[in-house]
């Protein structure tokens, strides 16, 4: 018996600028997806060239971000974003943040979970 599509593991990687902010990546990892985590361009090249990850999206967890966001931070993710060149799955963007980002195939509110 086959299981169903949703139960597949779907490679990710969590792009997370900020040390602490990769709960996203142990959750995903407890529920049978592999996960790596991004901070930087070296941690790209290093997942990408070295370690040879091949993530099928990335994942860019605003909410646990704190509530004052500075657009800085926001550029700054949205950037290494770019550079990962997946399809973006944002949790937790406010509707105003979504345009700092390219290639967002979905956002997901706040909250939720590998399987909410």
């Amino acid at each position: 018996m086959r299981a169903p599509i949703y139960d597949l593991p779907v490679a990710t990687l969590v792009l997370a600028p900020v040390a602490g902010q990769a709960a996203r990546a142990n959750e995903l990892r407890l529920h049978g997806h592999p996960a790596w985590v991004a901070a930087n361009d070296a941690d790209l090249t290093w997942l990408y060239e070295h370690a040879h990850a091949r993530p099928e999206y990335s994942l860019v967890d605003l909410s646990s971000w704190d509530a004052d966001r500075p657009l800085a931070a926001l550029v700054a993710v949205a950037a290494l974003a770019r550079r990962a060149s997946l399809p973006l799955v944002l949790v937790g963007a406010e509707a105003y943040e979504v345009p700092v980002f390219d290639g967002v195939v979905a956002c997901l509110p706040r909250g939720s979970g590998v399987r909410d």
